[in-house]
């Protein structure tokens, strides 16, 4: 059995997905994914992910951001 190492930009694009879905869950449920995750470091995530600032829980503005740097 071999493992499979992924790097570059596959680790870039598997963040993005997996935060914009925490933000996603925490937005609609108030939940959060796990213990890290939370609300400041899902948005500290988000603004390195995208480049761009953003305020204290918008999350909306966040979910946005991360789908534009998937496009």
């Amino acid at each position: 059995m071999t493992a499979q190492v992924f790097t570059g930009e596959g680790i870039n694009r598997f963040q993005a997905i997996v935060v914009k879905n925490a933000i996603k869950l925490y937005r609609d449920t108030g939940m959060k994914a796990n213990s890290a995750y939370t609300p400041t470091n899902m948005k500290l995530t988000a603004e390195k992910i995208t480049g761009k600032k953003f305020k204290a829980r918008d999350w909306d503005a966040m979910i946005s951001a991360i789908e534009e740097v998937l496009a």
